[in-house]
């Protein structure tokens, strides 16, 4: 995402490349807040009194910066009264981010009778420190952990196809692969729950292509070394 000015539309090459009419800043401004206001007002209309809240984590944002804080190199100096358990500020995010969608809705905190979530640090604070909101485990992530205990016995398999599919993501791998099929790697992530079996049923669709490679292209790019035999296959 750009996060690009409202008065993006008012420059020559968007106009000169955009299939709508011509717009100014002001009107598309005009009707930006239009369109958030008749949302947030639908929303609010359908919203329940009671309701509960999912919390799912799906990106990353890092900010660096320095300061000159000489509690930082010097930590018999910090206050002794701070408690990072409580003064969590992730935490806090989160509690203002709430605070201020509950308010946009015209909704209190009482309406939030449950919370569901990943068992991480700050999802257990906010179901300790708030009112005793109650707080669900995800059972996504609790048969994702029995998952990962049945496919234990197979990580070894698992490795070797991992193993083949980093390899088929290099460079020049990739475009030999792309010769005999429309296909790309899938890499395991141990944060896509997912992509276990995405990588697997992946292998499955490309072991017949990697099979009508001539023998040239096998050797010169050593996939030989990682396919898997037939018993492991099978």
């Amino acid at each position: 995402m750009d996060r690009m000015p409202v008065s993006f539309c008012e420059r020559f090459l968007v106009r000169k490349n955009a299939k709508m009419e011509p717009i100014s800043a002001a009107t598309l401004q005009k009707y930006i807040d239009l369109l958030y206001t008749y949302v947030r007002d639908d929303i609010a209309l359908k919203l329940s009194e009671k309701f509960g809240v999912v919390i799912r984590d799906g990106r990353h944002f890092i900010v660096m910066a320095v300061f000159d804080d000489p509690t930082v190199s010097k930590p018999k100096e910090r206050n002794p009264n701070y408690d990072e358990s409580i003064q969590c500020l992730t935490r806090c995010f989160v509690l203002l981010a709430f605070s201020d969608t509950l308010s946009t809705f015209n909704r209190p905190w009482e309406s939030i009778i449950f919370m569901i979530g990943d068992n991480c640090s700050v999802n257990q604070a906010i179901g300790r420190k708030l009112g005793a909101l109650p707080f669900i485990g995800c059972a996504s992530h609790r048969f994702q952990l029995a998952v990962n205990d049945v496919l234990a016995n197979e990580d070894t398999l698992l490795a070797k196809i991992h193993a083949l599919m980093k390899h088929l993501s290099t460079i020049k791998c990739r475009a030999a692969l792309r010769k005999v099929t429309p296909l790309a790697s899938a890499v395991r992530n141990a944060t896509r729950w997912l992509i276990v079996f995405s990588m697997v049923e992946r292998y499955t669709k490309l072991h017949p292509a990697l099979q009508s490679m001539d023998h040239a292209t096998i050797s010169k790019h050593s996939f030989a070394r990682f396919v898997l035999s037939e018993s492991e296959a099978a």
